[in-house]
């Protein structure tokens, strides 16, 4: 008997064909791989132990292709389920080899193309192998025995129990799936809530605070130590308004990225995401803004905190002193030794209101740095402000970002 099957094209790297697990959904595959892997180790002994350690050489090729072909039916089901009834078809019409060689593998192929597969085209494989296995227990045996029999009902039996197994997984593991994706989409609808109720209330209030604080500390009518206490003040509203605005862009960041197609979108780190603040300050004053920033930083808490007060201060900066008219550059990187915060502006002869921030300028900076062994370097070249804050590099494994 001469089997030709044809098929136009192998099937993409995907797991779509029936809706089964997503691309991402790695941990599913390898549950099913290593199920895969112990059925196959099943599949093996089995036949080793039954003929008594003298297996024969013909039988190998069965023993170990049928495990592998059930191994890749999650990646590649419809491929996988071709070269599985192949190598099926093959062994039930070859001679001198035993359908044993495949009983184990047969329970799990027929579960894993109730789940990966259509159940119409699952059972259309079962169908068709079935009725192969039965006309061949009938045309190549001269003498069906009640063994042939029974195997054959074990077969037919598997294909009945254990394809709408697997099809009731899909559908288990896909309801589950969809739950969670709506659980996530309501809690995303309530961080956009808190979000905003706390930007159009919390941080306007605070904003303003800062504001009056700051004007309040440059106000000479005032005397010196009512001064220095606004000033004080005014430093610790900005610092605690600054983390408010972190908080809610992390809000926000999470809720788009859960939405977002994207598998791979990085969450950014607390630096990271003040330096985005910061040039969302510039861009809302009317400064265009270049910003660049390495894949590679790694900071500790307390270089987190300095350095995302030194962003702040620079952008404060730049807002009251700089050119709108001209652009404006951040750049965080690294080397094996320091990382650097480097920004630089054209500077503006204009005289701008004070906008809220730490309120202790580039002294203040320079003493921060130099606590973490750090230094703050600025320079006026030809009208352009450049203002170059960088750190050494420590270690940050098991430290809490």
């Amino acid at each position: 008997m001469t089997t030709s099957l044809r098929f136009t094209h192998l099937p993409n790297f995907s797991l779509r064909a029936s809706d089964p697990i997503e691309p991402s959904d790695i941990k599913s595959i390898r549950t099913y791989i290593a199920i895969s892997a112990i059925f196959g180790l099943f599949n093996i002994a089995f036949p080793i132990i039954a003929s008594g350690n003298q297996l024969p050489i013909q039988d190998i090729p069965f023993i170990l292709l049928a495990p592998l072909c059930c191994a890749i039916l999650p990646v590649f089901p419809r491929f996988s389920a071709i070269a599985y009834s192949g190598c099926w078809l093959t062994l039930i019409v070859a001679r001198d080899v035993y359908i044993s060689d495949m009983v184990f593998t047969n329970w799990l192929f027929h579960f894993l193309i109730g789940r990966f597969l259509p159940t119409y085209k699952a059972a259309a494989v079962h169908v068709v192998n079935g009725i192969a296995y039965a006309a061949a227990t009938f045309t190549v045996y001269i003498d069906v025995t009640e063994k042939e029999i029974t195997l054959l009902a074990i077969y037919l039996l598997s294909g009945i129990l254990f394809i709408p197994a697997g099809a009731v997984t899909r559908n288990t593991e896909r309801f589950w799936r969809n739950r969670a994706h709506i659980t996530e989409q309501r809690l995303n609808a309530v961080r956009d809530d808190i979000a905003t109720e706390m930007h159009d209330l919390v941080s306007y209030s605070m904003s303003q605070t800062v504001l009056r604080a700051r004007l309040a500390a440059e106000n000479e009518t005032y005397p010196e130590k009512a001064r220095e206490e606004f000033s004080a003040l005014a430093g610790t509203g900005a610092d605690a308004l600054h983390e408010l605005r972190l908080l809610l862009y992390a809000l926000k960041r999470r809720s788009d990225n859960s939405s977002s197609s994207e598998t791979t979108s990085l969450k950014p780190s607390h630096i990271v995401t003040s330096i985005h603040l910061v040039t969302r300050d510039l861009e809302d004053a009317g400064f265009e803004v270049n910003c660049h920033i390495s894949e590679d930083i790694e900071l500790s808490h307390a270089q987190t905190l300095t350095m995302s007060r030194v962003a702040r201060e620079m952008g404060a900066n730049i807002i009251r002193h700089g050119d709108t008219s001209a652009p404006v550059s951040f750049l965080l990187s690294r080397n094996k030794q320091r990382i650097q915060l480097l920004s630089t502006n054209a500077v503006s002869n204009d005289h701008i209101v004070p906008m809220p921030s730490s309120g202790t300028g580039i002294v203040s900076m320079q003493e921060r740095l130099a606590a973490l062994g750090g230094a703050l370097m600025t320079s006026n070249e030809e009208g352009t402000w450049i203002a170059s804050a960088s750190i050494p590099v420590v270690e940050t494994k098991g430290v809490e970002q």
